[in-house]
């Protein structure tokens, strides 16, 4: 049996619960083990000596003998998809991959992606549902902070301050979740209006300090490439003092622990994390009572079963509903929901507070007030009966991808162009445009493009992109088969031509 779960932090924890259970014959793989480690745990599983591996998306290409179920954790997680080297999604391989074995697949969630939701409207898919919790109580009701008006002086509300005082005076914990890491994601000058951006990715430099830090020290950091500089107080330009403006996770730690004196906090995000081991070390003193209060970007939202946390609480997630992506409304509803499932998993009832500058945002209406869209005749559902608190925002979303031809009522194919010089970018882009649409412009599949990608620079390469779209995915891959050779021809010298089919990020 293969277990694929998407965050390394859920290895440690399902591991123990199926060691429990089956002994020795558990193998792990995932990205923590040393070449030394994984090498032995690929022998045991071709020797038949594991029966059971827990791992992530790598997990697939375990050397199984007799593969006899594949079960994939939280299917809807992006982390399952794989953005570079050779691109695939996890969940739709785990598919191929038990149909070639013959066994069947479990895709486990408790908030399907729209994909998965589509499946099984249509029938592709066995629709199982478990509509009682493993819990003593029921996931508790989403409450909506309304920010709106407020001045901007601190991520933590009163309303969200008030609570985390009555969990942790009741002898309870809480979960802090804000998913944007650093200590705050813009620093500029007020004087001369001096920005601090990467000079490889052209994008704003975040700002890291240590814990407990007013301190102006500190560095200036890219989350894409790496680069970084110090932080200096004054502008570089004028002189004049700048300003650290926004939140990241390192801030919220900051300002729970200026409320919360006396109170253990700990955080988990990509920052803590990076030494091996660092994530079941910091969720094992979160178990054991070391802490009150953990804090963190969208690791801490997944699967993690702790009976004594109270209060879930989302600090802010608006930013997520501006990037330039479809499914940013599901990623949302997804984060929220399943952070609302680690509050109040005991015997004592939990709360769940998200914080929001839009309570009128459909994903959170849908959160808090959940409800059916009317009934359309070729809508999706049919096969299956609804429940509003499960599938009210899915219905909706799917209603709405019908009508704009978004996946999954649409197949999606990205082609990026990369290269150090723009205009030659540009120039190979525009003429592999040309070169797929041909003689039929305006044909069943559509080209669209050339555009520059939303991050235009990334790493010191220009990025243009086109996204090929149809209706019908067995024609797509025909028409792309046909046209394998112009896409395996290297666009120019210097450039870079990468080639992804159902993309999960088009950024």
């Amino acid at each position: 049996m293969l277990v694929l779960v998407p965050e390394i932090s859920l290895t440690p924890q399902l591991t123990h619960r199926f060691q429990a259970r089956f002994g020795d014959g558990v193998a792990v793989l995932h990205s923590g083990l040393s070449p030394a480690e994984r090498h032995r745990q690929w022998r045991r599983i071709r020797a038949g000596e594991a029966t059971v591996t827990v791992g992530a998306r790598s997990g697939l290409f375990a050397p199984f003998t007799r593969l006899g179920l594949i079960v994939v954790d939280e299917e809807h997680d992006d982390s399952y998809k794989q953005d570079d080297g050779v691109r695939y999604h996890a969940r739709d391989l785990a598919v191929v991959r038990a149909r070639m074995a013959d066994c069947p697949v479990v895709l486990g969630t408790a908030t399907p992606s729209g994909e998965s939701w589509q499946n099984a409207a249509e029938g592709r898919y066995t629709l199982i549902r478990l509509r009682e919790r493993a819990t003593p109580r029921p996931v508790p009701a989403i409450e909506l902070v309304d920010l709106r008006g407020r001045p901007p002086t601190s991520p933590l509300s009163q309303e969200l301050t008030s609570a985390l005082e009555t969990t942790l005076s009741a002898g309870g914990k809480a979960i802090v979740l804000y998913n944007r890491r650093g200590y705050a994601p813009v620093v500029e000058c007020p004087g001369c209006g001096h920005s601090f951006l990467c000079p490889s990715c052209g994008v704003g430099l975040v700002l890291h300090r240590q814990q407990g830090g007013r301190q102006q020290g500190g560095r200036l950091q890219c989350h894409h490439c790496g680069y970084h500089q110090p932080h200096e107080p004054a502008c570089p330009a004028c002189g004049t003092d700048v300003e650290v403006l926004g939140h990241g996770t390192a801030r919220v730690e900051e300002s729970l622990l200026e409320a919360f004196p006396e109170a253990r906090i700990l955080r988990m995000d990509a920052d803590t994390t990076q030494a091996r081991g660092s994530h079941a070390r910091i969720l094992d003193r979160f178990r054991d009572g070391e802490a009150q209060i953990l804090v963190g970007t969208q690791m801490v939202a997944k699967g993690h079963d702790f009976p004594d946390v109270q209060l879930a609480a989302v600090v802010g997630v608006d930013h997520l509903l501006t990037m330039p992506d479809f499914r940013n409304a599901e990623r949302v509803h997804a984060l929220v929901t399943q952070l609302a499932g680690r509050a109040g998993r005991g015997s004592i009832a939990g709360r769940v507070l998200v914080q929001t500058l839009q309570p009128e945002h459909h994903v959170f209406q849908q959160l808090v007030q959940p409800s059916l869209p009317q009934a359309q005749p070729d809508a999706p559902g049919g096969a299956f009966e609804l429940e509003p608190v499960l599938d009210g925002f899915l219905a909706s979303e799917m209603l709405q991808r019908r009508l704009l031809g978004h996946p999954p009522f649409a197949a999606l194919v990205l082609l990026r162009v990369e290269g150090a010089d723009a205009p030659a970018a540009l120039a190979a882009t525009r003429e592999l445009a040309q070169a797929l649409r041909g003689d039929a412009p305006r044909g069943p599949v559509r080209v669209q493009g050339p555009v520059s990608a939303p991050m235009a620079r990334l790493m010191g390469r220009w990025r243009y992109q086109l996204v090929i779209r149809a209706s019908d995915r067995g024609l797509l891959r025909r028409w792309l088969s046909q046209r394998e050779a112009l896409l395996r021809r290297a666009p120019g010298k210097g450039l870079r031509l990468t080639v992804d089919v159902d993309p999960r990020n088009l950024m």
